[in-house]
């Protein structure tokens, strides 16, 4: 019977001492979670893209370890759980942020090809070409071609796409200003209009070629 009671009892330790050491586990493992969150948060370096790769690679083995770990621990479980949402919260957030970021650099780098074609702060995001009139719009497409035939070499296929887009808008105000043009003007605009095509027609094509190629090189690195 002695015999018995003490294997029972050892059986009781061994089984409290297990339950104790996941419980330790489960209070570990999810306050390395919790840290890890916090330190992510914290972090006053800049992410990029490839940075949160990585930040995502070590939550990712964290919750893992935690959600495991918390399984049949209501109480560090909802920890855990508390832990998901924040960092979930804090990546939707970061990745709103970079977004809107990306698109202010795209729309900043916009608006300077367009400041070069027509002035600063003439054409916005809206296209409007209320600002010419019969009076300006002379030089305004002899500017316009002029910047086109300086930078055709360097301009990428995306570049052409806005070079035709805002040219098109120019042409159509002009039709609506057409009456009150003089025929110097008139003559004037319509050499310029002849030698945009020339310019676009050599160009144009030639810019699509380099890009391919370049990427071509690229993928043989």
């Amino acid at each position: 019977m002695k015999k018995i009671v003490l294997m029972l009892s050892c059986a009781a330790m061994i089984s409290f001492v297990a339950c104790e050491k996941k419980g330790d586990e489960a209070k570990v493992s999810q306050k390395e979670l919790r840290d890890y969150v916090d330190s992510v948060k914290k972090n006053e370096a800049e992410y990029n893209d490839e940075h949160w790769m990585k930040v995502e690679e070590g939550y990712q083995l964290r919750l893992v370890k935690a959600e495991a770990a918390t399984m049949h621990d209501e109480e560090e479980k909802k920890k855990v759980e508390a832990s998901k949402e924040e960092f979930n919260t804090y990546k939707e957030k970061y990745h709103d942020e970079a977004q809107k970021k990306k698109d202010e650099e795209v729309f900043a780098k916009k608006q300077a090809f367009r400041d070069a074609l027509f002035g600063e702060g003439k054409i916005g995001a809206d296209i409007s070409f209320s600002w010419v009139t019969a009076a300006n719009i002379k030089d305004v497409y002899v500017n316009f071609v002029n910047v086109v035939d300086k930078n055709k070499d360097t301009y990428s296929r995306e570049d052409w796409d806005e070079v035709k887009v805002l040219y098109e808008a120019l042409d159509t105000r002009k039709n609506e200003v057409e009456k009150e043009l003089s025929s110097k003007d008139n003559m004037t605009i319509a050499k310029e209009k002849v030698r945009f095509v020339a310019i676009k027609a050599v160009n144009r094509p030639m810019s699509k070629v380099e890009e391919n190629h370049e990427a071509k090189e690229m993928d043989k690195k």
